[in-house]
């Protein structure tokens, strides 16, 4: 890795133990879009706007939180 060569092993070590923690953050947003995604479709097909609506706003106030979190973390 780049990180190992030039700033050395304990950077590299950081880069590692971080990872994680990033790995889970990013995963449990993919899991909120993609079950999000599920429940707007459902919404969409019945033909409920007002709730559509509701979960749009729901669905894009979780986003801008988590990727608040995630810029938090770095």
């Amino acid at each position: 890795m780049i990180v190992g060569r030039f700033l050395g092993e304990e950077s590299l070590a950081a880069v590692g133990a971080t990872a994680a923690i990033f790995e889970l953050v990013v995963g449990f947003a993919l899991g909120i879009g993609n079950g999000m995604g599920i429940v707007i479709a459902r919404h969409y097909g019945a033909g409920n706007y007002e709730k559509l609506k509701e979960c749009c706003s729901c669905h894009i106030c979780n986003r801008r939180g988590i990727e608040y979190c995630d810029c938090s973390i770095r």
